[in-house]
């Protein structure tokens, strides 16, 4: 994807990524659709801020620091577009070759404290 194509799509897709979350905090936690919500609203959001880093970048208007926070908000904002995708892939194919039962997902702090507590100690 060009630059240029990169700028001029990333403040919709910042506003986009926007709503989405708005969507995702709205919507009930009991449905498989909170993680996909999240994860599509990370990549949303990290694309803007691209599109506005390439903007400045392109201008001159960044210097080092503006580069590093970059990188670092780049970082923080992958981590957890992975994670909620793993999420979502978990759910649709799960540890047992098929769907995890809607009871075990009413609560995604449930989800993750009964699924990732082998990682996590």
């Amino acid at each position: 994807m060009a630059a240029s194509s990169l700028i001029r799509w990333g403040g919709p897709a910042a506003v986009l990524g926007g709503v989405v979350f708005l969507l995702a905090n709205i919507l009930p936690v009991t449905n498989g659709m909170h993680e996909a919500l999240w994860g599509a609203g990370f990549a949303l959001v990290l694309v803007g801020i691209t599109g506005v880093y390439l903007h400045l970048r392109r201008s001159g208007r960044i210097g080092l620091s503006g580069t590093l926070g970059f990188y670092m908000y780049v970082i923080a904002f992958v981590v957890p577009t992975i994670l909620s995708l793993g999420g979502l892939l978990n759910l649709c194919y799960g540890e047992r070759g098929g769907q995890i039962p809607a009871a075990e997902c009413r609560s995604s702090r449930r989800f993750w404290a009964r699924h990732c507590s082998a990682w996590l100690s």
